[in-house]
């Protein structure tokens, strides 16, 4: 949920960018417009932001900061090499989203103007119609995280009703309710409790199976770092073509 949040937001606030530039669409074509369409700026900084996952823990986060924090506290207490190996992933591929976003509003929005000199004439902030389902996804790249996280992750909202239930065959017999005042955690456990088994075990037969057999396959049939090393490079001139 927080994540439809922050990307279509992203997206939608391309789409505004398009618009407001005479539907260009190169990064490298834009830049010294954020004056000129000042809203559209602000809800694609809040949208970078919310993709970096930027958030200050126990004070406030974008909502970002809470679905990618819940992701890598399932990988670091898998307590396996394969668990720590997709934290660590996971911290990298964070740091390279915070990356590409900060890239895209210095180009986008910052620096001297690289369109031709008719278009930047023409650059203007969308209708209210654009703005309007923006605005309403900004609230939630800004507020989903910290509103839902408690619900989804501790278990239970703070005052809701915990029932306590037993099945016998088809009927379900109710035991016992009582309200909660706070979230309901594992007090046997440090944090939260996960069930490795059902959570990484296919992932993980997965990458054995991919390093035991497809890796050597690979490089045999002629899938080389050497090979490999030009597709490395174009991706590298595009990613730093600043």
């Amino acid at each position: 949920m927080t994540h439809a949040f922050f990307k279509a937001l992203l997206f939608l606030g391309a789409g505004s960018v398009i618009h407001a530039m005479s539907d260009e669409q190169d990064m490298r074509k834009m830049g010294g417009i954020w004056k000129k369409i000042p809203f559209t700026y602000t809800f694609m900084w809040i949208g970078s932001l919310a993709l970096a996952g930027i958030g200050i823990p126990g004070v406030f986060g974008m909502a970002g900061f809470y679905s990618k924090d819940i992701v890598l506290e399932a990988a670091w207490a898998d307590h396996t090499w394969f668990g720590e190996f997709a934290y660590w992933m996971g911290i990298s591929a964070a740091l390279m989203t915070a990356f590409y976003s900060w890239r895209l509003i210095i180009m986008t929005f910052h620096g001297a103007p690289r369109a031709d000199h008719h278009t930047m004439e023409h650059v203007h902030e969308s209708p209210f119609v654009m703005l309007a389902p923006l605005t309403v996804l900004a609230a939630g790249a800004l507020f989903a995280g910290i509103v839902f996280y408690e619900p989804f992750v501790a278990g239970h909202p703070s005052g809701g009703h915990v029932v306590e239930a037993k099945i016998e065959g088809h009927e379900i017999d109710v035991v016992e309710e009582h309200e909660v005042s706070e979230p309901v955690l594992d007090e046997s456990h440090e944090g939260l409790h996960w069930d490795k088994e059902s959570f990484w075990a296919p992932a993980s037969a997965c990458c054995r199976k991919m390093i035991r057999w497809k890796l050597p396959t690979m490089y045999l049939r002629g899938l080389s770092l050497r090979r490999l090393w030009p597709v490395f490079q174009g991706y590298s001139s595009v990613i730093f073509s600043i």
